[in-house]
């Protein structure tokens, strides 16, 4: 006849292998938030860059060059500051930056252009 006493598993192994199992998890979560973050991060930059390239866009196409700073009105979220530096007489340097918030941080994304003036 068999020994009954040896089937099952004692309760130090069940302990171990739960041990495993909730160090496993809190690995996986913590990756996965991660991921989640950095997804977020990188649409709020792909955001920032159209909303410069329209910006842009814009300041191209103005004979006039307006310097300051605003709120898109298609995305409240994001502002923007125009400035502009004279490099020599027909030839400006003109700097934009959109700014945004993630979380307490606040985020930015500049980008400079040489414009030729008439």
């Amino acid at each position: 006849m068999e020994d009954n006493k040896n089937k099952g598993f004692t309760l130090l192994e069940v302990l171990i292998s739960l041990a495993i199992i909730a160090l496993a998890l809190t690995v996986i979560l913590k990756a996965q938030f991660y991921n989640l973050k950095l997804c977020a991060e990188s649409k709020n930059i792909l955001i920032a860059k159209i909303l410069a390239q329209e910006k842009m866009a814009e300041v191209e196409l103005t004979e006039e060059l307006e310097v300051g700073e605003g709120i898109f009105p298609e995305n409240k979220d994001f502002s923007w500051a125009l400035g502009s530096n004279e490099v020599e007489e027909n030839l400006k340097e003109v700097n934009l930056t959109i700014t945004w918030k993630e979380g307490n941080l606040t985020k930015d994304f500049c980008i400079t252009t040489y414009l030729l003036q008439d």
